[in-house]
């Protein structure tokens, strides 16, 4: 990788620092329409957002083929799962195919939904065999791709979501240390024992049990044999198919799919975010400590927390009756029986789209309203900031295509004086429905060149990526969708840029000098509001996104807005102002309000997206205020001479570096 001299050595430093990441799956979740935009659609039509994906007219069918999705893991073991609305009469089958060695196999069925549903029959080739509800791959795969086939009756058929997740069998002897953090907390749900059901099912019922516990959580009111009915596998007559357990979750108005979490540290963030998972576990005798079945080939529980020394807490539909339900089982034994011996599988169920998505195009726009721009211009009022390539957004609600979000990743102070995502609306179309994932660099150059199998795309300033292989002057990298191509190395900074530099030697003038130099690639860039991003309809940046920009590449994350950035940092004399330090403004000499930033830039020198001036452009303190730097101080009144009519404001001085 051609990063030159330290920088080169740091981001080898800490690359080599990072824990191996024991990955053994691979999830993809498609609900979006980015997420489902290289695929091919045929009979269908798209539904807005809020209604799902895709929707088979009143009596009408059709099909919709997913593109060729790479696998970061090579798999021998794949499970597909699906939401859908499907009235009566309507039919939803779905297929997939995988690659090994270069070849694409033939399609295998891997389930029928109708108003029941019911698993294919035997299906077995040189690339693998189905089993009930998993297609097992006889020579590991490195893609796949899935196909759905829907049809109406005398209403649409909708479908919702589709999930697909690989495995292989590689997992670590021991569960992760345990640490204290947010999911040192029991989630409240009401216990339900498998054996207070019929004879003739309370032994084979533990799936439906465990999932009737957590749509209860959710809202969702159903008796346990109700769900049970719900989910039967008319081919054989059970009860724990795993996508038909996630399905009927689905036909009930919550989201729910069938996963492959890789570690126990996955279940404390379900759990820390407040979603209760539904696993199944396997162990022989003795192995499960305290357990009310002394052995089990693979049984389904509720895991609702865990205890201040690392206990998983779990509801345990085969105890007797109800008040026996709640368990505490060992760390050690739980991730032998779950990881190991049943590759972490999970269902994954909560209300709609209440998961975190990740922006998927190269940048779009945070609005204040969800509509576009009755007037698009640099100066649009309802552009509240610009999201970049990879960064990540807490959904709230949807409106038609769009959906109110929080921007994770710009932090501002609500009414109430606490500090969140910024808050606004953002095109579903533009987002993808995949938690953010951590990069390893972020692009440097104002705009680079990502080059895919599929085309090429430019990627603006901010952007991050995750190294998959150094390939000399380019690397090959993947962006937060799972694309992967190719990306200049020269373009790149290495992530986190704190960490390496501290763990390098580099000193903070360094540092400095790297965040001045950011700034000034953007010299002549045009000033737009709300900008952050030199891509797009109108690329630009204003104050703060200039001033954003030039300090995350240098591995520090600070606030969106000019307001925040002044809150986060520490206020410093002008006499102790150092290259890379910010300058802020008042709206007005009786205003409190900081409504500009600005960057210095060494002696009298200045780094600023003004408005006025419609670009980002460098002056001095003497230009800009009629007066030096040495003149001025903390708090004081200056004059403000960029505008056509200047006007008195108060001037600050902050920095982010301590002292």
């Amino acid at each position: 990788m051609r990063l030159r001299g330290r920088r080169l050595l740091a981001a080898s430093l800490w690359l080599l620092s990072c824990p191996a990441v024991h990955a053994m799956s691979y999830t993809v979740a498609h609900r979006t329409p980015l997420d489902i935009a290289s695929g091919r659609i045929s009979g269908l039509e798209a539904v807005p957002f809020e209604g799902g994906l895709l929707r088979a007219p009143r009596r009408g069918q059709g099909r919709f083929v997913s593109a060729e999705i790479e696998s970061p893991v090579p798999f021998d073991d794949l499970v597909a799962s699906w939401n859908s609305r499907l009235p009566k009469g309507a039919t939803l089958k779905m297929s997939v195919r995988v690659r090994a060695s270069g070849e694409w196999s033939p399609w295998f069925l891997l389930g029928t939904a109708t108003k029941t549903m019911s698993s294919p029959p035997p299906q077995e080739n040189a690339f693998g065999k189905v089993d009930t509800d998993t297609l097992r791959v006889t020579n590991k795969a490195d893609a796949f791709q899935y196909r759905v086939d829907l049809a109406s009756g005398r209403k649409p058929a909708v479908l919702v979501l589709v999930a697909v997740t690989v495995s292989d069998d590689d997992a670590p002897s021991a569960p992760p240390a345990f640490r204290e953090g947010p999911w040192v907390r029991e989630l409240r749900l009401r216990p339900r024992s498998q054996f207070r059901e019929p004879a003739e099912v309370q032994w084979d019922i533990c799936s439906p049990t465990s999932l009737s516990m957590v749509m209860e959580f959710w809202g969702v009111q159903r008796k346990t044999l109700k769900v049970v009915r719900a989910v039967e596998d008319s081919s054989n007559g059970i009860f724990g198919n795993w996508p038909f357990n996630t399905a009927a979750a689905g036909s009930a108005g919550l989201e729910a799919w069938v996963g492959r979490l890789d570690s126990i540290e996955d279940l404390q963030s379900e759990v820390a975010a407040g979603r209760p998972v539904v696993v199944s576990l396997t162990y022989g005798k003795g192995e499960m400590t305290g357990a009310p079945l002394h052995e089990t080939r693979g049984h389904l529980v509720v895991v609702s927390g865990f205890t201040p020394q690392g206990g998983v807490i779990v509801m345990d539909p085969a105890a007797p009756y109800p008040a026996a339900v709640r368990r505490v089982y060992d760390r050690g034994q739980f991730h032998q029986a779950w990881r190991v011996k049943k590759r972490g599988v999970a269902y994954l169920v909560n209300e709609p789209l209440q998961r975190r998505m990740t922006v998927a195009v190269p940048a779009t726009d945070l609005r204040r309203k969800p509509k576009p721009a009755s007037k698009p211009g640099r100066g649009d009022p309802d552009r509240l900031s610009g999201l970049l390539y990879g960064e990540g957004v807490t959904p709230l609600r949807v409106r038609g295509d769009w959906v109110e979000v929080l921007a994770d990743e710009h932090p501002v102070v609500d009414d109430k004086g606490a500090w969140q995502g910024y808050r606004g609306w953002v095109r579903a179309g533009d987002l993808v429905y995949r938690e953010p994932v951590p990069s390893d660099f972020v692009v440097r150059m104002a705009v680079t060149v990502f080059t895919a199998p599929s085309g090429a795309f430019r990627l603006s300033m901010g952007a991050k990526a995750t190294l998959l292989e150094d390939r000399g002057e380019d690397i090959l990298a993947r962006l937060p969708d799972g694309t992967t191509g190719l990306l200049p190395a020269k373009d790149l900074m290495p992530l986190p840029g704190e960490d390496i530099l501290r763990k390098s030697g580099a000193s903070e003038d360094e540092t400095r000098r790297l965040i001045l130099e950011q700034a000034s690639l953007l010299l002549g860039s045009a000033y737009v509001w709300g900008g952050r991003a030199s891509v797009g309809p109108f690329p630009g940046v204003d104050c703060s996104g200039l001033t954003s920009l030039a300090y995350r590449v240098a591995g520090m994350e600070i606030p969106r807005d000019a307001s925040e950035q002044r809150l986060k940092s520490r206020a410093v004399k002008p006499s102790a102002l150092k290259p890379g330090d910010l300058i802020f403004l008042t709206r007005s000499n009786r205003s409190k309000a900081i409504t500009h930033v600005m960057m210095y830039e060494g002696g009298d020198s200045i780094i600023e997206s003004r408005q006025a001036a419609g670009r980002v452009l460098r002056t001095t303190f003497l230009q800009r205020f009629g007066a030096p730097l040495q003149d001025l101080a903390n708090g004081a009144l200056v004059e403000d001479l960029s505008d056509k009519v200047p006007r008195r404001r108060r001037i600050f001085f902050g920095t982010f570096f301590s002292r």
